[in-house]
C-alpha cells in the first residue's frame, strides 16, 4: 500500500487501505494502532474533500463531490474514521468540532418524514449521530479546557509503547452551560426526535415480519438512537446525579440489547463489525446507570457479547464499567449511590498489548469535593 501510493498519490487507494488496515488491527484487538490508523484516514478524507468546496449541495453526508475519483459507496463507509474517533478518542479542537456538526445541513433540512428501507433510515442515523458527538465534543472541550492529549506523532507510534487515550466527555462536571448550548442541544434533540418518527413505521413493519437478521438490524438502530438521546440531554447538565432520571431509557437499552446479542450469538456472527452497534449504548449505560440491578445486567451482556465494533472493545469497557462500580459501591450500604461517591474515568492508559490499563478518575463533585485516584485494570 505504501509503495503503491507513494508512486501515484491515488486518494481512492489511500481511503480502500486505511479502511482495510483499521478492520484488520481492530480484528487484532490492537486498538491503539487502529485507531492512529482511523485518524489518518480522517484527515486524509478531509484533506481530499477540501478540494471540491461545495455550493449548495451537501456531500459530507451521503454523495461525493467528485464520484468518479471517489465513489458514494466508498465516502460512506469512510465515514468510519469520524463515528469511531468522535466517540471514543479526539484530539481536535473545539472549533473542529464546531464547524463538523454542521456535515449534510442541508440532507437534515430534506430528511424523509417516512424512511422506506433500512439502508436509508442507517446512513440518516449515522450522519445525525455524527453531528450530535460534534456537539457534545465542542462543548465539552470549549468549556472544560483541552485535553493534554497525545501529538499525532505519539499516536501513530502507539504500537510501541504506553498511550493515554480519551475515552469521551465526562460531561457532568462541566462549567455551567449557557443558553445557546442549550438551545442547540434542543436542536439536536429535534433532528433524533425527527428520525424516530420516520422510523416509527419502518421499526413496526420490519418487527411484524420474519426476517430475523433486519429485525436486529432495526434493534440496533433503536438502541444507538436512545443512548445518542441520553448523550444529549446529559450534555448540558452539570450534575453527576442527572442520569437517575434515564432510568427506564436504560432499562430499554438493556431489553433490546440482550435480543440482539441473542439473535447474533444464534447465528453464530462473527465477533468483529466495522460499524458501530451496541458496545456504546452498553457502555453507557454501565458507566452512568447507578441503578445496581441494570448496571449488572449492561455489563454481563458486554462480557458475554465479548465482541469487538470497530475500536470498541466490550471486554475492555466491560472491565473499566466494572472498577468504576466497584469503587463507587465502595462502604456504600444502601442501593441509593451518593453524589459524592460517584466517579468518571477522565483517563485510560493502555499497555501496547491491548490486555491492562490504568484508569484515572475523579470523584464527587464540585458541590460535594473532588479528589483524583487510579486503578489498574485487565481483560
Amino acid at each position: 500500500m505504501r509503495t503503491s501510493l507513494s508512486n501515484h498519490g491515488d486518494p481512492r487507494k489511500a481511503l480502500i487501505g486505511c479502511i482495510l488496515v483499521c478492520c484488520f488491527e481492530g480484528l487484532a484487538g490492537n486498538i491503539l494502532t487502529a485507531l492512529a490508523h482511523a485518524r489518518s484516514g480522517q484527515k486524509l478524507l478531509q484533506e481530499w474533500l477540501s478540494l471540491y468546496p461545495t455550493t449548495g449541495k451537501a456531500v459530507a453526508g451521503f454523495s461525493s463531490p467528485a464520484s468518479h475519483i471517489i465513489e458514494d459507496e466508498l465516502m460512506q463507509a469512510a465515514s468510519f474514521f469520524d463515528h469511531q474517533i468522535v466517540g471514543f478518542f479526539d484530539s481536535r479542537p473545539a472549533e473542529v468540532h464546531s464547524s463538523m456538526r454542521h456535515d449534510g445541513d442541508a440532507l437534515v433540512e430534506n430528511m424523509p418524514d417516512d424512511f422506506k428501507t433500512l439502508e436509508e433510515a442507517r446512513l440518516y442515523h449515522i450522519l445525525l449521530q455524527r453531528r450530535a458527538a460534534h456537539f457534545i465534543c465542542e462543548i465539552c472541550k470549549s468549556r472544560r479546557g483541552q485535553h493534554t492529549l497525545p501529538t499525532e506523532n505519539e499516536v501513530l507510534e502507539a504500537a510501541m509503547g504506553n498511550l493515554p487515550i480519551d475515552l469521551g466527555p465526562s460531561m457532568w462536571h462541566l462549567a455551567d452551560i449557557d443558553y445557546e448550548c442549550v438551545m442547540l442541544e434542543g436542536q439536536y434533540r429535534i433532528e433524533q426526535a425527527r428520525w424516530g418518527s420516520a422510523f416509527g413505521n419502518l421499526y413496526w413493519n420490519v418487527q411484524r415480519s420474519s426476517n430475523q437478521k433486519f429485525s436486529t438490524a432495526a434493534h440496533v438502530l433503536a438502541v444507538s438512537r436512545k443512548s445518542m438521546d441520553i448523550a444529549l440531554t446529559a450534555a448540558v447538565d452539570t450534575n453527576n446525579c442527572s442520569f437517575d432520571k434515564h432510568l427506564s431509557e436504560f432499562q430499554d437499552i438493556v431489553v433490546l440489547c440482550k435480543e440482539i446479542i441473542k439473535a447474533k450469538k444464534n447465528a453464530s456472527q462473527a465477533e468483529y463489525s466495522f460499524e458501530l452497534g451496541i458496545i456504546p449504548a452498553l457502555h453507557l449505560t454501565a458507566n452512568w446507570c447507578r441503578d445496581r440491578f441494570i448496571r449488572r445486567d449492561a455489563i454481563s451482556l458486554m462480557q458475554w457479547y465479548a465482541a469487538r465494533e470497530g475500536l470498541w472493545d466490550s471486554l475492555m469497557l466491560a472491565a473499566m464499567c466494572t472498577c468504576l462500580m466497584e469503587l463507587e459501591e465502595d462502604g456504600i450500604e444502601t442501593d441509593y449511590i451518593p453524589e459524592s461517591s460517584r466517579c468518571a474515568i477522565t483517563n485510560a492508559t493502555v499497555d501496547q498489548e491491548g490486555k491492562c490499563a490504568i484508569l484515572a478518575y475523579l470523584r464527587g463533585s464540585r458541590e460535594t469535593g473532588q479528589s483524583y485516584g487510579e486503578a489498574r485494570i485487565s481483560w
